[in-house]
Formats: structure tokens, sequence, C-alpha cells
């Protein structure tokens, strides 16, 4: 069942000027654009359409404000709605799934026994890295499930994973972990990761910060010309240019490369400036905000990230798949959702995974798997470029080929259109010579017509009786 406004189903041609309706959004987000925008199949229970208005003549015709209260605030009468809503539903409620913290909708679920789960897309995406989604039973972005869940869980300890460093952390969830090689160096002071403002992590979240107060933050400690700032791509505005420097990296982690220090307000750049060990502060609310306490590097930070990156996080692939929910519906350990998630990033990378008992315990089994899975996709990659450079050589070689064939059939060429020429003055001489040889023919023809001639008048004695006597 859906629960939404009939907005959401009017036909995409009417969303055009959205991000989310655009083809380049589609293919890096990898998702499809409905043909059917309401399938036959799905049940739709369709929220009464004058809420939001009442909300924005509440709220001084402010959207952001209403958005806010969305977030924020719990109202009676949408609870009341949403309760009614729930209990009508044709079948059973195993839970609810929402996109946003939404504090009406958890206290309706709540009173009714029902599960919300808390979905977004993960701080690691597919453009350079595993894909990833948040999955949380508590919140999403802000008021997240995150810290206490690692806070609870004691299946490991300091020591035991002294083994790993941050730079295998980063390599297993890079595609192409030789992408690490050519990462920029340092050359500013401090970077700043600018985010989308009406996104609820900064409606909601921000703790009071925007773009413009992180800016003016970052200048209160160094000088804007040794301040790196990242643009959100998903913003309605543009910085000037030649007021302060603005990157242009291809992807974020090259930008915090750059950077000496990171500051966001909970933008998943946090994520990244961790995994290469860059100072980062984060002022507003953020599933991050513990592991950016941590000292760069430290085995301390190690540890707590590990278990952010294979408990906290959920492989993309995961995030709505039926069979995944149920599993995390029926309250498994830590440790049963680490190796359920470990197994698909296992079998992403075609690797068989070993037997229960070939390890003592989760750490030791999660450490060899992450630096077998390194060893493993480094080598492809080493090979990968091995037959990429054969490929190009080849390539060249047959450009080669093709241009001396080109040459030598060129050259061909040439040498027929010679013995062509050759050929049509043969057949021109040839001519000349057959029409010579005729016209010598009739010559011949009249010589000995006139040798007859004069034969016969030499025998003729009256004939030269009279040329003798008169000539």
């Amino acid at each position: 069942m859906f629960i939404t406004g009939r907005d959401y189903v009017r036909p995409i041609e009417q969303w055009e000027d959205r991000w989310e309706c655009t083809n380049d959004a589609a293919t890096r987000l990898n998702y499809a654009l409905p043909k059917n925008t309401q399938p036959p199949q799905h049940h739709y229970a369709w929220l009464d359409k004058g809420r939001f208005d009442e909300w924005l003549s509440i709220h001084n015709s402010n959207p952001l404000a209403v958005f806010r209260h969305f977030l924020c605030e719990r109202d009676n009468a949408y609870e009341e709605e949403l309760h009614e809503m729930l209990c009508s539903a044709p079948n059973k409620i195993e839970a609810v799934i929402t996109f946003l913290n939404v504090p009406s909708l958890s206290a309706v679920c709540q009173r009714l026994g029902i599960p919300v789960i808390h979905q977004e897309l993960g701080p690691l995406r597919g453009h350079i890295y595993r894909d990833t989604a948040y999955v949380d039973f508590q919140g999403v972005n802000g008021n997240s499930e995150a810290e206490n869940r690692e806070c609870e869980f004691r299946g490991w300890s300091l020591n035991s994973l002294n083994e790993l460093k941050l730079n295998d952390l980063l390599l297993f969830f890079l595609k192409d972990p030789s992408f690490i090689k050519s990462l920029p160096e340092k050359t500013s002071e401090i970077g700043i990761a600018l985010q989308v403002e009406d996104d609820s992590n900064l409606v909601a979240f921000g703790n009071g910060m925007d773009n413009q107060s992180i800016i003016l933050a970052a200048r209160n400690q160094t000088a804007t010309s040794s301040l790196l700032i990242r643009p959100h791509p998903g913003s309605l505005f543009t910085l000037r240019e030649g007021i302060m420097p603005i990157d242009e990296s291809p992807t974020s982690l090259e930008f915090v490369a750059r950077c000496k220090k990171i500051m966001t307000i909970n933008s998943s750049v946090a994520l990244e400036a961790l995994l290469l060990g860059v100072p980062v502060t984060i002022f507003g609310d953020s599933s991050l905000c513990h592991l950016a306490k941590e000292i760069p590097h430290s085995l301390s930070l190690v540890r707590r990230l590990t278990f952010y990156l294979f408990a906290y996080l959920v492989p993309r692939s995961c995030q709505l798949s039926p069979r995944y929910l149920r599993f995390r519906l029926s309250e498994p350990g830590e440790k049963a959702i680490i190796e359920y998630h470990l197994g698909c990033y296992m079998r992403d990378d075609d690797m068989t995974l070993p037997e229960e008992s070939a390890f003592e315990d989760l750490q030791t089994k999660l450490i060899a798997q992450v630096l077998a899975s390194n060893q493993l996709r480094v080598h492809r990659n080493e090979r990968l470029q091995a037959l990429t450079e054969q490929v190009h050589v080849l390539s060249q070689e047959l450009t080669d080929v093709n241009r001396r064939l080109v040459e030598e059939g060129e050259a061909h060429g040439h040498a027929i259109q010679v013995v062509e020429q050759i050929t049509e003055q043969f057949n021109t001489l040839s001519k000349q010579y057959s029409d010579t040889l005729e016209e010598l023919h009739l010559r011949d023809k009249k010589i000995k017509e006139c040798d007859e001639l004069l034969n016969k008048i030499r025998n003729n004695r009256i004939l030269n009786f009279y040329i003798r006597r008169f000539i």
C-alpha cells in the first residue's frame, strides 16, 4: 500500500522541472522512469490534498517552514488521517517504509505496533563505490540509530582490528582500487561541501547552519584563498567565480584529497573524509557525528568505522528486498547483519564464502574477507589494465595495418589508373593502325586497278597506234 498524494502519480511529463525526472539522474542513480505512474497491482491511500495548503496558511506561506513542521513536529489531524489509513489497509502491514523522518507517522505506527523502516540512498554510491543505502529503524539523516547500535555491540575488541587500516576499508568500497593512486595532493586548508538548500538535511537537521553560515565559519578560521568550496550539483544557486576558490574535481573523493580539513553541515562527503583520514567538522545532525570526534587513523576510528560500514550501511541491492527487510524485521543480532552484508559484497566479487568453522570469530572473518577481496580486485584490475594496454597496442597495430592497406590500395589504384591509361592509348593506336591498314588496302586495290588498266591499254593495238600517232 502506498500512502501518498495524488500529485505523486501524475504523468512524468508534468514533472519535467524536477531533477528526479531527468534521464541523467535516472542513469546516475540506476533507476528507470515509470511509463505507468499508477500500476494496477498497487493499492493507494490518498492523503488529504488540502493539508499542505492548511500548513502553508499556518506558516506564513513558507514551504520550507511547512517541510520543517512535517519533519520535526507531530500533527494531530495528520496522525488521525494516517491512523485511519493504516487501520483500513487491505492486508496486514508488516512494516512502513519512509524516506523521511516523520514524527506523526512514527507515533501512529508505535501505537499500532507497526515497525517503521527509514531509508535513503547511502553515502557511498555507484559512480566510484559499491552502492550502499540506509536502512534505519529509528530515523534517517538525523535521529539515526547508528551510534546506539554500535555502543551496544560488543562483537569485537580494539586489538583484534589492528590488522585493518583506513586504506583497506576505502579500497574495499572503491569499485576500482587503483583509483586511490590517482588522488591529487593537498592544496587547500579547508574544504567546504555545500548541500541542497531545501533538502531535509539542512531544513530539519542543520542545527541552524546553512550554506552561507558554513562559509562564514570557515572564513573565520583561514583566509578565503585557502578555502576550496564544492557546490552541490542539485543546488538552485551557483557561486560567483573569482570570489572564492570553487572545486571542479570530477569526484567528491578527489575534492576531499585536496583538503587538509573538511567542514560540512551533514553531507555524506564526511564519510569520504573519514576514510581518507582527513579531519572533518560536522555542524548538523548526522549518523557520522560520533565518528567525526575520533582521531584520524586511530585504531578506535577504524573499529567504529568498520561497524558503520559493514553493520549500519546496507548493500543497495538489499535496500528494498522483501527478503532482506523481513530478515531485519526478525531482529537479528549485529553479527548476523554483518555476515549478511559481507555475503552480499562477496557475491558481488564472485568470491566463495568460506565455511563458518574456518574462522575463530566474526572480526577475523571480516578482516580476512576484506583483505582477500582487496587483493583479488587489485589483481583483477591489474589484469584488466594489462589487457586494456594489450588491446590498445593491438588497436594501434590494426590502425597501422589499415593505414598501410590504404596506402597500398592507393598505390594499387594509381597503378590501375596508369594501366587503364596505357590500355586506352593502346586501343587508340590499334584503331589507328587498323584504319591505316584499311587505307593501305584500298590504295593497293586502286594501284592494281590502275596497273590492270595500263596493261589493257598496252595490249590494245588500236589505242597504241593512236597514242603513238597523236600523242
